[in-house]
């Protein structure tokens, strides 16, 4: 992978800085989960009045939530192909039955 490809970016996820080298064409995916992972966690200390300094402590409950999701996603478009199955049939169905 040729260096033009790659980009060093810093992403801010607890208080803390993380530096990532980056493929251009991931960049807008990257800083949209580590928001995602900041909205989160602010979400979590607000609900629970976290300290700041402890707010660390509930990344893994994020990292479950966010893997929860991301499993949910993933199961519903393994479905995709079995919808698109049922209206192709659906279609057939009402060519034969006329309606």
């Amino acid at each position: 992978m040729d260096n033009e490809e790659m980009l060093a970016i810093t992403v801010l996820i607890a208080d803390r800085t993380y530096r990532l080298n980056i493929r251009r064409d991931e960049e807008e995916v990257v800083r949209k989960a580590a928001k995602m992972i900041e909205d989160k966690l602010n979400l979590y200390g607000n609900r629970y009045k976290v300290d700041k300094d402890e707010r660390d402590k509930y990344l893994s409950m994020i990292a479950l939530d966010l893997a929860v999701n991301f499993c949910k996603m993933d199961s519903e478009k393994d479905m995709e192909p079995m919808a698109d199955k049922i209206k192709e049939l659906n279609l057939e169905l009402k060519k034969y039955l006329g309606i």
